[in-house]
């Protein structure tokens, strides 16, 4: 079992590496932050998810429709977040991004889906979990007035255990991507996934967790 447990990381480190150089002319100073380095080889979904976990920031992915699964090979040095999504993106020119208050967005450079810029005006959750605050937010009227008019169908939200931090949140006059990025921050989690799948894209998915 240990053998094992040790190949898995080893593994795993061949395709997802982020760490600081340590020679003094690399130190950070006021003026200049330090230099990090990443590493990685694999799917963009897991590569942005491991992202908002270790910088702690928040990101949410649109994938897509037309190559759900997007793989990205990158080894280059960064300073500042921006940098690394632009270093991102160049590896995924599929894909575009942008900074919003402090939520990350990434998604696709055309072909986008209309359905998360939905307004919602008022919308309320109390004393409940990410899983089913976003099950109360896709059943409200205004989302589901445009499930209706874009002809979509959700698939079940997250086929994994809900997480089980317990928060309320009261949000107004905010887009469909705004309002999941607040429910996300407040239960404490730092990354979602909108996946359409289908054969026009009529069906779509939402996630904490890459695939």
């Amino acid at each position: 079992m240990t053998t094992k447990r040790t190949f898995l990381v080893a593994a795993l480190l061949t395709f997802f590496c982020i760490a600081s150089p340590q020679p003094s002319a690399q130190q950070s100073t006021p003026d200049r932050p330090a230099l990090s380095n990443i590493v990685f080889n694999g799917d963009i979904a897991a590569l942005l998810a491991q992202l908002a976990e270790i910088n702690k920031v928040n990101i949410g992915l649109e994938t897509d429709l037309r190559q759900p699964r997007t793989n990205v090979k990158m080894e280059f040095r960064f300073t500042t977040v921006d940098e690394l999504m632009e270093g991102v993106i160049k590896a995924a020119p599929g894909y575009r991004w942008r900074n919003q208050n402090g939520f990350i967005d990434v998604y696709p450079s055309d072909a986008g889906c209309p359905l998360l810029e939905t307004a919602v005006s008022d919308f309320h959750a109390d004393n409940t979990n990410w899983l089913a605050a976003v099950e109360a937010l896709i059943n409200s009227s205004e989302v589901g007035t445009e499930m209706n008019v874009l002809g979509l169908t959700r698939l079940n939200l997250d086929h994994q255990t809900a997480p089980t931090n317990l928060f309320s949140v009261s949000l107004k006059s905010v887009s469909l991507r705004q309002a999941l990025h607040e429910i996300t921050k407040s239960s404490k989690n730092s990354f979602w996934m909108f996946k359409r799948s289908g054969n026009r894209g009529q069906n779509f998915s939402i996630s904490t967790a890459p695939f």
